[in-house]
């Protein structure tokens, strides 16, 4: 009896002391993440941290790039990490996340979150002051993931904790902000000063206290489940890089990390390694090594069920990228925890392979980036150029020799994307590679099409246009990789596309099948209604299947656009009745994408499936959003240049020409009709690809690549009578 009553005594006094502390229960599987988060961190900081090294040689390594417009910030990266999504950063409050005991302009912060949020602040963590400002500026239904990764981690009974900063003139606490909930709280914090000590010699005085560090991780580790530590001295020297000559940079960064290093090798020693998932990333690379666009910075993870090697994602389908919102996927992941459909981020997985061949990856990426700028120009320039001339030399009358020597000119530029496509293949990234193997290339692109067709322009125009569009096709069947590396396509830096057929090649494919259609239409009468159908459902087909070109936007253009320039094809009337049968197979075709995107997408849904996910979550007002998203992102673009103005002029006028002829137009429909019945096709397709695509003003402009020349050739021949189209005909004894 007396130890009975001992026991039930002792159990009493532990319930009252656990009530009392108010100690929190740590999650069901004990799994823990830590997160050391070290903004501008490079690969080549790593080459004097040994500690750092072997974590890289333990684990996974990857390149983690963000959708981020530019300019790219830690706001920018921070807050699409923690939302799933792109969120806008509300200006100069995005990092004020501060410890409910720190002061903020002479005033308590944890009592000023109070008044402005109406929330009663966690006892020992941290508020972010600027919440209301960053609901403000995310307005609708994007507002929704502010906060998510927290909002998740909490709802599921998971604890989260900061320490560190990158303070300077300013606060910067940017790692509280990857794990704080839709208040703007985190449940344990050390933000402030007392993280912090002085070092006369450093150029901002103040730098990270390692022994802090170390204290308040030791206290967090026993109660929150998910801990990120910042370490920010790199984040600080950033304030003096311009005033410091190279030598002394590298000097600042080399003694940096090796304190870091030895800080990482007692962090290590106290960690479980077999319930620990242990987290490095940086968020943002140093101004004096980033160019424009370079989005690709280091990431790794390491612990149970992570093997070691180079990480693949499902969300880029590229071995060593991932996307942002990758990271924050696995952690919920590993901890149990469903992720939910406005969550962008995929699981990740990873190939064998050594950190350095990912530190070899990110600088091959970024020379193609960096070419595709001059070059796109350089060729967009050409185009509108030879355009102007041909146009100029048709108004002034000049000799058909000219208007020779320009047709050939537009042959040579057009065979340029398909030559691009092919020498993805290679990923030349020297200035003489490129441009010898554009030449070789094109050289041999012509001789094939020379050899096939002769010097006749029309014909030549045909092959060209149809070769186009079998290499695209490939490469679509190929989940788009060559894509990925053409110089005309999308970029895996950028942050946006990763696989299928972008909105660059979407163009250039359905400008050269409508080319190609118009102009051999005239062999196939007796089976030209099934050619038609039949190509237009695999070029739906193609550029919308999650597995090929992943291109929702291109495929409903593909189904809608090709269905309206069958029609015209077939001297079929386009009446409401028509345009109602295209929306029924438009449904078809979605209901086909969805189901199997959903079905076998699994846990790696492409963009289509994503979208359905959300719809399923917010309903309209996530259409509504979308649609108002794509359209301003339309906007900013054709407000870029004054060329995308001009391509919007086309794009109405075109059809009002064609509804109230003038009787020159009604001749050039008598002789040339398959012609310029295909290119008007051409523009109500393009007028479709710029409403439903979010960058559609560049697919109308990749399209225009083939359908001018297709108009051009026809008023060249025109105006030659009938000289163009002779050309490569024997002259008659």
């Amino acid at each position: 009896m007396r130890t009975r009553a001992i026991i039930t005594a002792s159990c009493l006094i532990l319930i009252c002391l656990l009530l009392i502390t108010g100690r929190p229960i740590r999650s069901e599987t004990g799994n823990q993440v830590l997160i050391i988060d070290i903004p501008r961190l490079t690969f080549e900081d790593l080459d004097h941290a040994p500690n750092f090294r072997k974590f890289l040689a333990s684990g996974a390594v990857g390149l983690m790039t963000v959708s981020a417009t530019e300019p790219v910030t830690l706001e920018k990266v921070y807050l699409g990490f923690n939302a799933g999504a792109q969120l806008i950063p509300a200006a100069g409050d995005t990092l004020l996340i501060l410890g409910v005991n720190e002061e903020f302009k002479r005033l308590s912060a944890g009592g000023l979150y109070r008044s402005l949020s109406g929330y009663d602040p966690p006892s020992n963590g941290g508020v972010h002051l600027g919440l209301a400002k960053l609901i403000q500026v995310n307005s609708g239904s994007r507002a929704q993931n502010i906060g998510l990764l927290g909002r998740l981690l909490h709802s599921n009974n998971r604890k989260t904790a900061a320490i560190g900063n990158a303070d300077a003139e300013s606060p910067n606490r940017g790692g509280a902000l990857l794990l704080m909930d839709e208040k703007g709280q985190i449940d344990y914090a050390a933000l402030g000063a007392e993280t912090l000590t002085l070092d006369p010699d450093f150029p901002y005085e103040l730098i990270t206290d390692d022994h802090k560090i170390i204290s308040y991780w030791r206290a967090f580790q026993k109660d929150a489940d998910v801990i990120v530590i910042t370490l920010g001295d790199l984040e600080r020297l950033e304030r003096f890089g311009p005033y410091l000559n190279e030598q002394r940079w590298e000097y600042y960064r080399r003694s940096v990390m090796e304190r870091y290093d030895r800080l990482f090798e007692s962090i290590q020693a106290t960690i479980e390694p077999r319930s620990t998932l242990t987290v490095l990333l940086s968020g943002i690379p140093p101004a004096r090594k980033a160019g424009v666009g370079e989005k690709l910075m280091p990431v790794a993870l390491a612990g149970p069920g992570i093997q070691p090697g180079v990480l693949k994602s499902d969300a880029t389908r590229q071995i060593g990228v991932i996307a942002e919102y990758d990271i924050p996927a696995a952690i919920l992941s590993f901890l149990g925890i469903k992720k939910t459909g406005r969550f962008n981020g995929q699981s990740l997985g990873s190939v064998p392979g050594d950190w350095r061949q990912v530190s070899r990856l990110r600088p091959q990426l970024v020379q193609n980036y960096r070419m595709r700028w001059p070059l796109l120009t350089g060729y967009a320039y050409l185009l509108i150029g030879s355009a102007l001339a041909g146009i100029i030399g048709l108004c002034f009358k000049w000799p058909p020799r000219f208007l020779k020597l320009l047709t050939f000119v537009y042959l040579s530029l057009l065979m340029i994307p398909a030559v691009f496509l092919v020498e993805a293949a290679f990923n030349p990234l020297t200035w003489l590679a490129v441009l010898g193997l554009t030449l070789i290339l094109a050289a041999l692109f012509w001789a094939l099409v020379v050899h096939a067709g002769g010097w006749e322009p029309f014909r030549a125009l045909s092959l060209i246009s149809a070769a186009t569009v079998i290499l695209i096709a490939i490469d679509g069947l190929g989940n788009g990789f060559w894509g990925g590396r053409s110089f005309l396509g999308y970029s895996p830096v950028s942050g946006s596309r990763f696989y299928g057929i972008g909105n660059e090649y979407l163009g250039f494919l359905l400008g050269a099948y409508i080319a190609a259609l118009s102009l051999n239409l005239k062999f196939f009468a007796k089976y030209r209604e099934t050619i038609l159908k039949s190509g237009r459902w695999f070029i739906a087909l193609l550029v919308a299947h999650p597995n090929f070109g992943a291109n929702i936007g291109g495929g409903v253009t593909a189904i809608l656009g090709l269905g309206i320039t069958n029609l015209l094809l077939l001297k079929k009337r386009v009446g409401l009745k028509e345009i109602g049968r295209l929306f029924l197979e438009l449904v078809g075709l979605l209901t086909l994408v969805g189901l199997w995107d959903l079905w076998f997408g699994g846990s790696r849904p492409a963009h289509f499936g994503r979208l359905l996910f959300l719809i399923r979550e917010g309903g309209f007002p996530v259409v509504k959003e979308l649609a108002l998203r794509k359209w301003e992102l339309n906007l900013r673009l054709i407000n870029y240049t004054p060329w995308s103005k001009v391509l919007l002029g086309i794009l109405i006028l075109v059809p009002l020409l064609y509804c109230k002829p003038s009787p020159k137009i009604t001749e050039l429909m008598h002789n040339y009709p398959e012609r310029l019945t295909g290119f008007l096709g051409l523009v109500f397709t393009a007028l479709i690809a710029l409403l439903v695509n979010d960058t559609g003003i560049v697919a109308v402009a990749t399209l225009f690549v083939f359908g001018g020349v297709l108009l051009l050739l026809v008023l060249f021949d025109d105006s030659a009578k009938g000289v163009i189209s002779r050309w490569a005909q024997p002259k008659s004894k």
